[in-house]
């Protein structure tokens, strides 16, 4: 067991701990030294601890900050941790040396070297939850531009984080994260988020970001099938929402660029709307809290959905999962091609109508969560909302001409 100071610690440990630790201090080009010289050069270093393990808080999970967090409250340098604690041996090994974890008499305990815990009472608990917070709400903003309007312009990312979230983040984070740029991800380690764009695979201030159903991937997919079948394809049953000229099918390249131009085109029209046309959807807290998705599932028309299929559940299936499995994969199905009534066709599919004898009520549950669903061809409104928009603004209109005028 190493004594309660940090550079025991260190020496305890592999010289790319200590390197990992004069990174988060900001302090590049150690590699190349020996262990020893790692190590004093932390010492000497000792003043950027707390911005080192702010910096750290704030690229960690959130089962890993929690683990850290509670046992800073914990009383002495060594001691003696159990489930009770609600912290696990994995959640605390990510930051060695920061916190050196040991088995003893067939107990893990933890040590907290004097150093860190001074530099823990330095640090803002509040900013690092802030920017802990902006590593996913950037990301969030992104899919519920893409979720709800299918197609959104990069420079509007930054309007829709302070829509949802109350701040605007500088270009640069935006584009990190659309291009899935390395993320900090525990101590040592990093991932990566990447989402589709276009008319570039790079995102770009001036290009936009799309839905992975209209993203080049799937359009490749579906000009790879259309080859294959010689263009006997119906984009309804792929649920594509456009329609690409298969009369001159001979090869993948050709399915490809046909495919492609269909793809393009359906994008400009979606992007015209927008431009020359129907204002887009507001935004509201619901879609970054719980996402696009589960903002449906809520709606009270799902809910009935639910309802029926929790009390048509065919032999053979799961009484607790069927309901929820079902009406998931009914949405996703219908959100992949936001155009028309497609939940029947859905639950055509799935067959349904097989397990009822009151087909007209199935009808009516799927006709009424439709009408409720947002479109991308409508710009993120629901048929129902734009309904009631018509309405509103026939009411608001001026009088007929010809009409004598209100007293």
């Amino acid at each position: 067991m190493p004594k309660a100071r940090l550079e025991d610690c260190l020496n305890c440990a592999n010289k790319q701990v200590s390197v990992g630790l004069l990174r988060a201090m900001g302090v590049r080009g150690a590699g190349n030294l020996r262990k020893q010289q790692v190590v004093d050069r932390v010492v000497a270093e000792m003043d950027r601890l707390p911005a080192a393990l702010e910096s750290i808080l704030t690229s960690c999970c959130a089962p890993d900050l929690a683990a850290f967090m509670r046992l800073l409250d914990r009383p002495g340098a060594a001691f003696r941790f159990t489930e009770e604690d609600g912290v696990a041996e994995s959640d605390l090994a990510p930051f060695e040396p920061l916190i050196w974890v040991f088995a003893c008499d067939k107990a893990y305990h933890a040590l907290i070297p004097r150093e860190v815990a001074e530099a823990a009472r330095k640090i803002d608990v509040e900013k690092i939850e802030r920017a802990r917070a902006r590593v996913w709400q950037v990301p969030a903003a992104v899919n519920a531009l893409r979720e709800l309007y299918g197609v959104a312009p990069v420079s509007e990312v930054a309007a829709c984080c302070n829509e949802l979230f109350g701040f605007e983040p500088e270009l640069r984070e935006v584009l990190d994260a659309l291009d899935g740029r390395p993320r900090e991800y525990r101590m040592w380690g990093c991932y990566t988020i990447s989402y589709d764009c276009w008319p570039d695979d790079r995102p770009s201030p001036e290009g936009f970001v799309v839905h992975g159903q209209i993203s080049d991937a799937r359009v490749d997919e579906l000009a790879e099938r259309r080859a294959s079948l010689q263009g006997m394809i119906a984009p309804c049953a792929e649920r594509a929402p456009w329609t690409a000229d298969g009369s001159e099918v001979l090869d993948y390249d050709i399915c490809r660029r046909a495919e492609r131009r269909a793809r393009d085109s359906y994008i400009n029209r979606l992007i015209a709307k927008r431009a020359h046309g129907l204002p887009r959807r507001p935004l509201s807290s619901e879609l970054g809290e719980g996402g696009l998705l589960g903002w449906m599932y809520s709606l009270p028309e799902a809910v009935a959905l639910r309802d029926w299929l929790d009390e048509h559940i065919p032999d053979g299936q799961d009484d607790f999962e069927y309901a929820d499995n079902v009406l998931g994969s009914l949405i996703r199905m219908r959100h992949g091609f936001p155009e028309g009534r497609q939940l029947l066709r859905a639950a055509e599919e799935k067959r349904l109508f097989d397990h009822t004898f009151d087909k007209r009520e199935l009808i009516g549950l799927l006709t009424d969560l439709e009408d409720v669903l947002p479109s991308w061809a409508l710009n993120g409104w629901s048929p129902c909302e734009m309904r009631r928009r018509m309405e509103d603004e026939a009411d608001a209109s001026p009088e007929r001409e010809g009409e004598p005028e209100a007293a």
